[in-house]
């Protein structure tokens, strides 16, 4: 007389606290990483987590819906270096300094590039921008001159932005590039992978 086998039973939820002193989740790296990781039929994520970039702390929240794939993540950074979070957005890497600003935003990760929605503002400070990457984005328009600027004439002050993203769009509101002796101020509109 065989037992008959017990249907599988769904998974528990669970929740732990990690920490960690040296942390890399690529394009990411820091070091004192503590986080609240949990788990439940319907989402994971992290309550909260928070780390040290460089110079400077990253923290926030991330929820990722199971049965729809959809990605929730509200983050604050503070003075960390800008080519974490541009690798992070899989954005040319135009520029380098250190950045501080939040953005929360929402994406189905089974089509990231249509579905991103996004809003949020950063400041770049003492950083310069990359004239080659410059002139391989701009080849179209502007490109070449970038390459013939002298080094002093890319560092720059300050740039920062209120930023919107919608699907391939990025939308840049108050944007401001300071340098020394310059002042530029502007909108614009910017369509990753397009013309």
């Amino acid at each position: 007389n065989p037992k008959t086998p017990e249907p599988p039973q769904p998974p528990q939820p669970w929740t732990y606290t990690l920490s960690a002193d040296k942390i890399y989740v690529p394009p990411w790296e820091g070091d004192n990483f503590e986080a609240e990781v949990y788990s439940n039929d319907k989402e994971t994520g992290f309550k909260f987590f928070r780390a040290n970039c460089g110079k400077g702390r990253l923290e926030g929240t991330y929820l990722h819906e199971k049965q729809d794939n959809i990605m929730h993540l509200d983050a604050t950074w503070d003075s960390i270096p800008a080519t974490f979070l541009i690798r992070h957005l899989e954005l040319p890497e135009v520029l380098e300094g250190d950045i501080t600003g939040n953005m929360n935003y929402v994406v189905d990760n089974d089509d990231p590039r249509t579905t991103m929605r996004a809003d949020g503002k950063f400041s770049v400070a003492n950083g310069r921008f990359i004239p080659e990457q410059l002139a391989f984005m701009l080849a179209d328009t502007l490109g070449s001159s970038f390459i013939a600027l002298h080094p002093n004439a890319l560092a720059f002050k300050t740039v920062s932005s209120d930023v919107n993203i919608e699907g391939d769009k990025i939308n840049t509101k108050n944007l401001v590039i300071d340098s020394e002796g310059m002042r530029i101020s502007g909108d614009g509109v910017w369509v990753m992978e397009g013309d």
